[in-house]
């Protein structure tokens, strides 16, 4: 009986131990929804992460609801922990909250991190590049672990193996053993390549009019011959099909298609007695040409509720177009167009079409006017003596009769029926030929300023090293030329492969965004070679440089050279922007402000020149316009002249002061050593 006691009273023992442990941690750890409320205001001492293995407290902390120093709100905890699971690096998120003996509270969160990807191998990867590999996966290096987007990446890298024509590539994947330390694991692909396959034909099929050897001669793929190659890629395969109808559309058939359903490839033994052979493609293409069009005129109007309002401000009376003042007339814009008058009866090139409509756009651009619409509308008519009789009927008509006859009297004054009728006379062969004409409505709409300029895409160029290219500012008119030309300077820095432009709207009608998205390319190189000398005798040398030192823009070389009779080295340094501090403006603005000022053949002119001067230089674009107003009291003979005058005396110590900088320090700046 005596054991018996001793035995029950250690059960006791140990379940009062067990339960004070239970309180204790309890006054430690509240449960969260349990006793949140009975903590209610108490203000926060402090906010704990626990489990963190790759991401930092100070990553995590400005997500949550809850701050050190406020009051503790039991509504913000499901969004904490909202907050915590939406970053995906997450397995599970628990909240506990301590409270303190100073009537404080600390929110303790208790996390399980998912594994990271350590690296990410190929094996196997020798005809693609392997930069090209890597980047058609959903997620790179320092990634959470995702099995779904590992076990996709499969698929993805076939595709892209496919589209150089490797048809019979085949993918695996494995993960490596996940690392307790780190939390890491490793993933490799293990990629079998195969063989690409020859084209062996290619087929145009459905040309009534076209020349199908003219079609084979445009396309990017070539049958395999003893001068080409002829391996199949069906990203090509589907650029060719855009190149046969760009030649369609170009040779007058506008409406030409290509046929999807006898358009295609096939892989087919070469012999199918002999499989050793190997494979070959065939490819068909089928288009659908339509019917020839011809090229009927141009003709412009603009939209009068959608005019500048530099030239047409509200207070003024419109009685009718005649009283409208576009930036530019239709006579302007019609004349700048490659496609003109003296071409109608000519094939009608889509090409063509697209460039003048392109080029009107640009227009406008150029002047700010990034929001202008460049609306067509196609009329298409037969040429004949009777339609040209008909439309002729129509124009003279004061009330048309009904809704053909107004379309016909609208159609009517598009045309140029004098120019259509002396065509028709001198080519009677042309007749029956079905014209397109195109009547273009613009609407130009208000001035764009550049509110912000985005750039994207940098992994290894700074900011700065772009900004200071830029021949443009954020506060400034658009001007498409210089946005344009900014790009090209971009490019010609040989730092990037691409520089691709998006334009988006602004805060106001009057903002609109630039955003510049950037993709870089290798700028280190390396060489490796060798001479002779009759002096020097054979040296070695090699060579290794880099023309954007970390992201700066600096270029660094260093050259070694070796040779029984000749042995040198050599560090080249280049800091093409060293001045660029003493300056706050892009490029030389004062100057090319102060010519556009002394070529400005009227006051209209000089006035949109001071609506370019935005942001820190506002004022002076005021000051400017000011002066244009007050240029009425001066005798018209001189006015011009004495607001120039006028505008040279204001700016001319931002423009001293940006040339001193520039006879300062010259571009760029070079050191060499050697030995």
């Amino acid at each position: 009986m005596a054991a018996g006691r001793h035995k029950w009273q250690r059960h006791i023992t140990l379940v009062a131990l067990i339960l004070s442990i239970g309180v204790v941690l309890s006054a430690l750890f509240i449960p969260l929804f349990s006793q949140g409320e009975n903590l209610a205001g108490r203000t926060i001492q402090g906010v704990e992460f626990v489990g963190l293995r790759n991401v930092t407290a100070d990553e995590l902390y400005p997500l949550i609801y809850s701050r050190i120093g406020e009051p503790l709100q039991p509504e913000n905890f499901n969004n904490d922990l909202k907050a915590l699971f939406g970053t995906g690096y997450f397995g599970n998120v628990e909240m506990r909250l301590r409270p303190n003996a100073n009537e404080t509270v600390d929110v303790v969160f208790i996390v399980e991190e998912l594994p990271r990807i350590s690296d990410i191998e190929f094996l196997g990867a020798d005809e693609l590049p392997l930069q090209e590999v890597k980047s058609v996966l959903g997620f790179v290096q320092g990634d959470v672990y995702s099995p779904q987007k590992v076990k996709e990446g499969v698929a993805l890298i076939k595709a892209r193996y496919r589209e150089d024509g490797f048809f019979f590539a085949e993918v695996w994947y494995r993960t490596g053993e996940l690392d307790p330390e780190t939390n890491q694991l490793q993933i490799t692909y293990i990629i079998d390549e195969g063989d690409d396959i020859p084209i062996s034909r290619i087929n145009i099929l459905g040309t009534r009019h076209l020349d199908a050897e003219d079609i084979l001669d445009i396309l990017e793929q070539k049958e395999v011959g003893f001068f080409d190659e002829g391996k199949f890629q069906e990203s090509l395969f589907e650029e060719d099909k855009l190149k046969i109808l760009a030649y369609a559309k170009s040779s007058g058939y506008v409406d030409a298609e290509i046929d999807p359903r006898a358009t295609g490839y096939e892989i087919r033994w070469r012999n199918p007695e002999k499989p050793e052979d190997g494979r070959v493609v065939i490819i068909t293409y089928k288009l659908v040409e339509g019917d020839i069009r011809f090229f009927g005129g141009y003709s412009v109007e603009h939209n009068p509720n959608a005019m500048n309002l530099e030239l047409n401000p509200p207070e003024r009376e419109i009685d009718g177009p005649e009283d409208l003042s576009p930036i530019y007339k239709p006579e302007t814009l019609l004349g700048s167009l490659e496609f003109i008058d003296a071409d109608i009866g000519e094939v009608f090139d889509e090409r063509r079409y697209f460039q003048d409509r392109g080029f009107m756009q640009e227009m406008y651009s150029r002047e700010g006017y990034v929001y202008a619409q460049i609306r067509p509308e196609f009329v298409n008519f037969e040429l004949t003596e009777e339609s040209l009789n008909r439309f002729e009927s129509c124009l003279a008509m004061e009330s048309p009769a009904g809704e053909d006859d107004s379309r016909c009297k609208k159609h009517a004054e598009y045309l140029n029926l004098t120019a259509l009728r002396e065509y028709l006379e001198d080519n009677p062969e042309a007749e029956g030929n079905v014209l397109r004409h195109i009547h273009f409505t613009v609407s130009e709409n208000n001035l764009a300023y550049i509110e912000n300029i985005i750039l994207k895409g940098m992994e290894k160029t700074q900011e700065y090293v772009i900004r200071r290219e830029l021949l443009i500012k954020e506060g400034q008119l658009f001007n498409s030329a210089l946005v344009n030309r900014s790009r090209e300077k971009l490019i010609n820095l040989g730092y990037f492969k691409e520089v691709n432009l998006q334009m988006r709207p602004g805060s106001s009608d009057e903002q609109m965004n630039l955003i510049m998205e950037v993709k870089e390319q290798p700028t280190g190189t390396i060489s490796i070679g060798g001479g002779y000398g009759t002096q020097s005798g054979f040296s070695i040398f090699t060579e290794v440089g880099d023309r954007n030192l970390n992201g700066t823009g600096q270029r660094l070389s260093g050259r070694l050279e070796y040779g029984p009779l000749r042995r040198a080295v050599s560090i080249d340094w280049t800091e093409p922007w060293f001045y660029e501090a003493c300056q706050d403006s892009t490029g030389w603005f004062w100057r090319n402000k102060l010519k556009d000022i002394n070529n400005a053949p009227d006051l209209t002119t000089l006035e949109k020149i001071a609506d370019t001067f935005q942001n820190n230089y506002s004022e002076i674009g005021k000051v400017m316009k000011s002066y244009v107003v007050e240029a009425e009291s001066v005798g018209p003979a001189r006015r011009l002249d004495f607001v120039k005058a006028r505008i040279r005396v204001l700016i001319d110590d931002y423009v001293a002061k940006e040339y001193e900088c520039y006879r300062q320090y010259p571009r760029p700046w070079s050191l060499r050593l050697g030995a």
